[in-house]
């Protein structure tokens, strides 16, 4: 990739642990570690990849571990090494064969909420 193509970009090597805010127009991809909160256009966590904070972003592929909050404003895709631990919230999820999400998710498509694992679909505040 050319350098002028990487403009708005951030990468976090494998053996790289950066800690604080993150603010990225474009994608970030952690192979590495992060600790604390993150804003960006889009998210690929690599298989080596940890983040541990807040993060938000328009697509999310994840192939590490992300936790405690994850907020997807377009898609979250959970690979088959991913795993998502906490609150994630989304439009659109698909999770391959292998992928895990533990704790509650939040479809922002239905107002809908899951609890992980047990699958129970909790009820909506206008139900009695």
């Amino acid at each position: 990739m050319r350098h002028e193509d990487m403009r708005g970009h951030l990468i976090i090597g494998e053996g790289v642990e950066v800690s604080g805010v993150i603010v990225c127009p474009g994608t970030v991809t952690v192979d590495g570690t992060l600790l604390g909160k993150l804003s960006a256009a889009e998210l690929r966590v690599g298989t080596s990849g940890r983040i541990e904070g807040e993060v938000k972003a328009g697509t999310a592929i994840i192939r590490g571990e992300v936790g405690p909050l994850l907020t997807c404003s377009s898609k979250l895709l959970v690979c088959a090494t991913g795993k998502v631990a906490g609150t994630a919230t989304f439009p659109t999820l698909e999770v391959e064969l292998g992928g895990q999400l533990v704790g509650r998710i939040q479809s922002t498509a239905d107002a809908g909420a899951l609890e992980v694992p047990g699958v129970t679909r909790l009820p909506s505040p206008e139900s009695p």
